[in-house]
């Protein structure tokens, strides 16, 4: 069975497939955070933002985390089907400390490795790369 890598960030996510070593690289599928920002007009909560009190989550944290649950239950749909056997996260580390907390445990238990990098535009060739060092 192949290795997965989820390659994301806050607006995008490939999940591509490696048999490893020289393998190709083949993409799975792409997801995309459409998740529009909320209202723009001035709300109670925007105020209170503003006078530096205690608030919640931001628009575009809500958005992040909303995005990271899809892919999360994504993945973890594809760990029942038995998809792959393995598992690696490459994200920022913004996005990753959003979209780990998110996993399953068992999904969770599937990541064998994390790579905190931006390559969400980058070409397989790169993300080969950051895989093999």
């Amino acid at each position: 069975m192949d290795t997965w890598i989820l390659v994301a960030d806050e607006h995008r996510g490939r999940i591509l497939s490696w048999s490893g070593n020289d393998a190709p690289i083949h993409e799975v599928c792409d997801f995309v955070n459409h998740s529009k920002p909320e209202s723009r007009e001035l709300t109670s909560t925007d105020l209170t933002r503003r006078r530096g009190k205690t608030r919640g989550p931001d628009r575009a944290t809500r958005s992040s985390l909303r995005f990271a649950r899809q892919l999360a239950a994504a993945l973890d749909a594809a760990r029942v089907r038995q998809a792959f056997a393995s598992l690696v996260l490459v994200a920022p580390p913004r996005f990753l400390g959003v979209l780990r907390p998110q996993l399953p445990p068992q999904s969770a238990d599937c990541v064998v490795r994390t790579v905190r990098q931006h390559l969400i535009d980058a070409p397989v060739s790169d993300i080969r790369a950051a895989l093999v060092h």
